[in-house]
């Protein structure tokens, strides 16, 4: 019963990987909020809503890539997709998804993420 219990902690994603995961689904879910914001409301902000749309699916593309890395616990590929992702935020200079790419990308380097990520 023990070889059990330890064999499901051993499974188990650390918090920094599941706040990696919260972030860029919540940047997702803001992405659209400005794009509707920008498209339907008067903002007195001359911005293109397209480029929005264009960076938010960018931010799908590599959230999932960013999900398979973490299921195939692949550290390189979540690494190059964050920091990719944080590339594709540098056009539109979107300082939330440019903070929250940079603090993805720290938190693959918490001991428990590179424990997980090399097991």
């Amino acid at each position: 019963m023990t070889a059990i219990s330890h064999k499901n902690q051993a499974l188990k994603k650390p918090i920094s990987l599941r706040i990696v995961f919260i972030l860029n689904a919540i940047k997702i879910l803001l992405t659209l909020a400005f794009y509707i914001s920008f498209t339907y409301g008067d903002t007195g902000i001359d911005l293109d809503p397209n480029k929005i749309l264009y960076t938010g699916a960018a931010y799908v593309f590599f959230f999932g890539i960013i999900v398979f890395s973490i299921i195939k616990r692949n550290q390189l590929l979540l690494r190059i997709s964050i920091i990719l992702d944080f590339i594709a935020s540098i056009p539109l200079f979107a300082f939330i998804g440019l903070i929250i790419s940079a603090v993805s990308f720290l938190l693959t380097f918490r001991k428990s993420a590179i424990n997980y990520l090399t097991a």
